[in-house]
């Protein structure tokens, strides 16, 4: 439990990181003379929060298969879209009568918040493959010296 929180701390961390820099472009782009209100960040914290547990979709006693984790990747992507796109009309970031395109900008950002999380959180969970590999081949060498 104690891992699983840590796991998820470092999850809403990144997230968090992702969302402030999509949501600094964004409002570069559209909102260029936009001021903001302190009630902002708290509605981002929102937003990553409930992202990061969409993260909960791997959960797993069994290892995943590739088929299954792939699916599953796929719903969660649905997941926190749809999680970013009606915090969004909630919390009045997008303005319904605006061209198509600031949605479509939007769902861009999603998309590389969402590949750039993936990425770190793979190359993390390599590094700790890497060194769980090395604890074991050093275990297996001590073992066989004995």
């Amino acid at each position: 439990m104690k891992k699983t929180f840590k796991e998820f701390v470092v999850l809403f961390c990144t997230i968090n990181t992702g969302v402030m820099f999509a949501t600094a472009i964004y409002i570069s782009l559209f909102e260029k003379e936009a001021s903001l209100h302190v009630s902002i960040l708290w509605q981002m914290l929102l937003v990553t929060f409930l992202t990061s547990l969409s993260d909960l979709l791997y959960y797993s006693k069994k290892e995943l298969s590739k088929k299954q984790a792939i699916i599953r990747t796929c719903i969660q992507f649905i997941l926190v879209s749809t999680i970013v796109i009606v915090c969004a009309y909630l919390f009045d970031w997008i303005d319904p009568t605006k061209p198509l395109y600031y949605i479509v900008s939007l769902i861009v950002l999603i998309i590389i918040v969402y590949i750039l999380v993936k990425i770190i959180s793979y190359k993390k969970d390599m590094k700790m493959a890497e060194k769980l590999n090395e604890k074991i081949a050093e275990y297996n060498r001590i073992k066989k010296n004995n």
